[in-house]
Formats: structure tokens, sequence, C-alpha cells
């Protein structure tokens, strides 16, 4: 190797565990039982369209989750899984305008566990909204 990668070797090592963690906008915790829905509201401010984002989950195996989704009338039917990679779900919500890292409103589901002895599951819902574009509303909020 030459000297100049093994000098700036460290620098990226340290680079890479020292990075920033998303700034969330929007964070709530989900538990739910199975079949039972629950409903991410969002209000365009700018255009004062609401939009409904619902979920529920049917079937869990020790490592994969069934979800069903519900957005702008679309069904949809996903697998999250405990196993890195593939426990989350990206749902954009609007696009941008001018700044694709800004502007966009983008809701993650994040599956975080099954919880054996009461038969449900904890699902983690993330909105990343820097612009300050939509309203938030939870149902169940609790």
């Amino acid at each position: 190797m030459s000297r100049l990668t093994l000098w700036l070797l460290p620098f990226f090592c340290v680079s890479l565990l020292l990075g920033a963690q998303p700034k969330w906008t929007h964070y709530k915790e989900f538990i739910l039982k199975k079949d039972e829905k629950a409903k991410i509201i969002l209000i365009d401010r700018l255009h004062l369209i609401r939009d409904e984002f619902e979920f529920s989950w049917t079937l869990y195996d020790n490592t994969n989750l069934v979800v069903h989704t519900k957005f702008r009338n679309y069904p949809r039917q996903i697998v999250l899984s405990l196993r890195r990679g593939l426990e989350m779900y990206h749902q954009p919500i609007l696009g941008f305008i001018k700044d694709p890292l800004r502007d966009s409103v983008d809701l993650y589901l994040d599956f975080k566990e099954y919880r054996h002895y009461d038969g449900t599951v904890v699902l983690d819902s993330y909105i990343m909204d820097q612009a300050s574009r939509v309203e938030i509303e939870y149902i169940p909020d609790r």
C-alpha cells in the first residue's frame, strides 16, 4: 500500500465511527396486536391535502413480520424482518421542490421486536420533514 493510503486510513475509519445519525423530525412508537390498525395522518400545509398511512400486521414467524400498509388508497403487503438491513420500510410522502435533501418528506416504519408474553409487535415510525411541510396526527395516540 502506498504511504498516502496508510496515512488516510485512520481518518477514514474515525469518520465512519463518528458519522452523524439522522435527526428525525417526528417519532412515534406503536405497540400493536394482531390485525389492529394504526394510522399516521399527514396534512400538507401548502395545499391542505390530507393523506393517511394505515398499517397493521397479520403474521409473525420468529424472524419475519407480514405488514399490510395502505397509502393513497394503494394497498401493499410487505415483509419486515429482525435480520439486519431488512427491518425498515421506506415510504416517500412528498417529493422535493428545490433541494432533495431538505424538501422531501419521507416516512420510515421500523420493526423493533415481537413480544411473546402478550403477542404484540413494536413498530417505530420515523418521519423526516426538515422543511416542516406536513402536520402529523397519530391514531392510536397512546
